[in-house]
């Protein structure tokens, strides 16, 4: 009996350190790509895209280097591999800046796609939502527009555990698109006001101690009069967004 316990709790022993090992390896797993591009001032939408060196992308962002100035008219996923930003600047900035498109990889875990859209209002923000498969959740998510030139990109976050929700008004049409996986997801999020202070304001959401991030999104709370002017990674395990307005915006990040 004693020796059979033993062996028992050894087993037990070696087991969970295992399960241990396997959470540290999935961790390490998830890394950012990057593909830096010039925005011109030609009041134009431009858009860069970062690929996954290994694995399924599963979250991604937009980051400016004029983020006063400059808008984010999109970020969303370029198939199971890709991160696609896109930016405008208008022509009477003059001279030319950059953005980046990151994306966020992950080589264990199988990613699945599911898309929603919805017609824009030339006088009201609207919302399409994009709704993971039963028995998955979002790890990330984004929104594109159909007219990137002449419509307005109001942001893209989770809507629950389980969905993805992208925003924008104009003309056209505006489709979310969800990045889910089976295994379970924490969100956490942090707003800021922007103050209508003709100045931009950031903030940025962290994943609790020990979680990486997957992806993250963006919030207004006015999404028809206030801008987004960035939303993407910062560090392993946060995400930043960046808002103009009156209103206020949040930051979300998806944490495993």
């Amino acid at each position: 009996m004693k020796d059979r316990a033993r062996r028992i709790y050894s087993v037990l022993i070696a087991t969970a350190l295992l399960v241990l090992a396997g959470t540290a390896v999935a961790l390490a797993s998830i890394s950012t790509e990057t593909k830096k591009a010039d925005l011109p001032a030609d009041d134009q939408t431009h858009t860069a895209t970062a690929k996954c060196a290994h694995g399924e992308v599963t979250g991604g962002g937009t980051k400016l280097s004029d983020d006063f100035n400059d808008y984010v008219q999109g970020s969303y996923p370029a198939g199971d591999d890709g991160w696609t930003a896109a930016a405008f600047r208008y022509s009477t900035s003059v001279t030319t800046e950059q953005f980046t498109a990151s994306a966020r990889c992950v080589t264990n875990e199988k990613v699945s796609t599911k898309k929603g859209t919805k017609a824009l209002g030339e006088t009201e923000a609207r919302t399409a939502v994009a709704h993971c498969a039963n028995g998955t959740h979002v790890a990330g998510g984004g929104g594109k527009l159909s007219a990137e030139d002449a419509d307005y990109f109001s942001g893209s976050y989770p809507k629950g555990n389980d969905a993805w929700a992208a925003v924008g008004h104009g003309g056209g049409d505006i489709t979310a698109t969800s990045r889910c996986i089976k295994g379970g997801v924490t969100i956490k999020r942090k707003a800021v006001a922007l103050d209508n202070d003709a100045a931009n304001h950031k903030v940025t959401a962290h994943c609790p101690n020990g979680m990486k991030s997957t992806g993250g999104g963006a919030r207004l709370s006015d999404p028809y009069n206030d801008f987004v002017q960035g939303v993407y990674p910062t560090g392993p395990d946060a995400w930043t967004a960046v808002g103009y307005g009156a209103g206020k915006i949040t930051a979300f990040v998806v944490c495993v």
